[in-house]
């Protein structure tokens, strides 16, 4: 028998609740920021987030009084706390199912996964053209990067912006104006670090997520996100509107393009461990198949996706309480 505590409640956490309680040794508690009505008919009990407001003391102590081991920190906004090792350093029995702040900074700094990459030797290939910009930067610079790609490019807000600090050349914004105009909001909005990537032209993107123990990986299934409001995809950004797969794939991935994303992630845990910022939890690799049919890489994101997460619990046969006693072992 095994105590589990998921953090939050979204789509996401209540599908990995509803995966833990397949099995009737797994007692699963929550920490929510409000009353949420799966949280109180699936789980063994919950407690609210005092004053709103994610608390690491309040959350150790409930852990404590429920004899938690294993703690499951879905959103990257409680992600990019000390929570996580908070717990671990304050408790022998707790393993949190989640990186830690520094590691997590995957997805929480856009700057710090590209230059991740651009210094791998073999990542460093799957790296749209890109460049980071601050106030200092000269504006020679920045225009030399946007006449390169004739304004074909993305602004990417550095850090978390839930899925909407991303505005698209052609989709978003429509002429060089619209681009300096965008780029200046984004500093006058208080934004220090500000990435500008080169657009590449295609609807074949999709998601693949690897559970690690950040040694050994375990991959998903190729899995689409739309993220845009409206009917046909189109409209702003959101958080998501939904995912698909199809089957185990989706018809324009090869296996060799899968097995390359797969040996991505798996490169990306190594590379992390290497420079001492071991990765534990699940690794979401966002990518897109280029015109030429070669893969390059949108993003990484340190959690389960929501609503991709949704699918994944609903379709895997085994019980997530497994995954987590093998991660927390390091024997996933």
């Amino acid at each position: 028998m095994s105590n589990f505590l998921i953090i939050g409640c979204g789509a996401r956490e209540s599908a990995v609740l509803r995966n833990l309680k397949r099995v009737k040794n797994n007692t699963v508690f929550c920490y929510i920021p409000h009353e949420h009505p799966d949280v109180s008919k699936h789980s063994d009990g919950y407690c609210c987030f005092k004053n709103n407001t994610i608390d690491n003391y309040q959350c150790l102590n409930y852990c404590t009084v429920n004899k938690i081991k294993y703690v499951f920190i879905g959103s990257e906004n409680y992600i990019n706390t000390d929570l996580s090792t908070f717990l671990e350093a304050n408790s022998k029995n707790i393993t949190c199912i989640c990186p830690s702040k520094e590691a997590a900074q995957i997805e929480t700094s856009k700057y710090f996964a590209r230059n991740l990459l651009e210094n791998h030797e073999i990542l460093k290939k799957f790296n749209p053209g890109w460049c980071c910009i601050d106030l200092s930067t000269s504006f020679t610079k920045i225009m030399d990067f946007i006449k390169k790609y004739n304004n074909n490019i993305v602004i990417k807000s550095d850090g978390l912006k839930s899925g909407k600090g991303v505005k698209v050349y052609d989709v978003h914004i429509f002429s060089l104006q619209e681009i300096i105009e965008t780029i200046y909001n984004l500093f006058a909005d208080g934004e220090t670090k500000i990435i500008l990537e080169e657009r590449i032209v295609s609807d074949n993107e999709f998601s693949l997520f690897t559970f690690t123990d950040s040694i050994n990986c375990s991959h998903t299934f190729p899995v689409k996100d739309f993220k845009r409001l409206h009917f046909g995809n189109n409209g702003p950004n959101t958080g998501s509107m939904g995912c698909i797969y199809d089957n185990g794939t989706l018809k324009y991935l090869t296996p060799e393009l899968i097995n390359e994303a797969e040996n991505i992630n798996h490169m990306v845990i190594e590379r992390m461990k290497s420079i001492n910022l071991p990765f534990k939890g699940i690794l979401y690799g966002s990518y897109i198949v280029t015109p030429a049919g070669n893969l390059k890489i949108i993003e990484f994101n340190c959690r389960l996706g929501d609503p991709e997460g949704v699918m994944i619990m609903n379709r895997m046969e085994t019980d997530f309480g497994l995954v987590c006693k093998s991660i927390s072992k390091k024997k996933l």
